[in-house]
């Protein structure tokens, strides 16, 4: 009997813990993202400086943005980090035609905000 409370207790634990990660997966961001260099976002060029990045959680849609204006917009997904980002970062890939943004992370979340390879670009070339 005491092994059947304990293993009930242990996987109450299990989906209470899941629960809180779904809801962290499911929080509305909006920050500020700097580029150090021009990248690209599937076909769109994004050059180097400051954007307003939001993310629709329910969407699943990224939007970055520079003085009022979209530049780019697209689906994405949130993968969980093991442990909180130190600094915000964005990862990279290189391409025969350059640089291109995969993914980013702000400071103090363990959230990595990952561009879908196939995203729709509702702004023109980038700012």
């Amino acid at each position: 009997m005491k092994k059947f409370v304990v293993s009930v207790t242990a996987a109450l634990l299990l989906c209470l813990s899941l629960i809180g990660t779904a809801l962290a997966n499911e929080k509305n961001l909006k920050k500020t993202l700097t580029l150090n260099e021009d990248v690209m976002i599937n076909s769109t060029l994004v050059k180097k400086g400051e954007y307003r990045v939001m993310f629709n959680a329910k969407t699943e849609e990224v939007t970055l943005s520079r003085d009022g204006e979209v530049v780019f917009t697209g689906k994405a997904t949130v993968e969980m980090r093991s442990e909180k980002a130190r600094h915000n970062s964005v990862s990279l890939k290189s391409t025969g035609t350059g640089k291109v943004l995969d993914a980013f992370t702000f400071a103090g979340d363990r959230r990595a905000i990952v561009l879908s390879a196939s995203t729709n670009n509702s702004a023109a070339d980038g700012q």
